[in-house]
């Protein structure tokens, strides 16, 4: 028996490409478009940061996460046929994260005015806005549509991130 040279793989950016939405996707795409103008599937969460953040740091480490996530990539292309709804995974992230000042008291209302708007899947399924307080107090305002997380999945984005973030060099952070 003669042994096979393993042959290296060769690694490739990712390119776009279109994917079948799962049968849990459709049915909540349908509901979507049932109510275009409901945030049905807006799943806000506000994240409160004790301490100093560096933004910068911040923005790029969420935009490292997106680049490794493809659901964080996809948008939903709906041609108006039930059957013929697809989701395309984007090379790049669709939109960088928001930075803004906001004084705390004025967070709840901003953040229920936020999730009263719908996310359109169809150009992002996030809405990612770190809202500084003061230096030492942040709420990271991550809201991302139904088709593309759940509460346990949402978990998950957060642990990620904050593995990303703390690391000393974000870009070695195996994803």
């Amino acid at each position: 028996m003669t042994r096979k040279e393993v042959q290296p793989v060769q690694l490739v950016p990712r390119g776009s490409r279109k994917v079948q939405l799962t049968r849990t996707q459709s049915l909540i795409w349908a509901s979507q478009r049932l109510h275009p103008g409901v945030p049905l599937a807006n799943m806000g969460n506000q994240f409160r940061l004790s301490g100093a953040i560096d933004s910068i740091r911040f923005v790029q480490a969420f935009d490292r996460l997106v680049r490794a996530c493809d659901v964080l990539r996809c948008v939903v292309h709906d041609s108006g046929s039930v059957d013929r709804v697809e989701a395309r995974i984007l090379i790049d992230p669709p939109r960088p994260t928001d930075v803004i000042d906001m004084p705390l008291d004025e967070l709840e209302a901003w953040s229920a005015q936020r999730i009263e708007a719908p996310i359109d899947a169809t150009r992002c399924v996030y809405d990612s806005v770190l809202i500084r307080h003061d230096d030492h107090d942040w709420t990271w305002w991550l809201d991302i549509h139904h088709i593309a997380t759940d509460a346990r999945s949402s978990a998950l984005l957060f642990e990620t991130m904050s593995t990303i973030y703390e690391a000393d060099d974000a870009a070695a952070v195996d994803l």
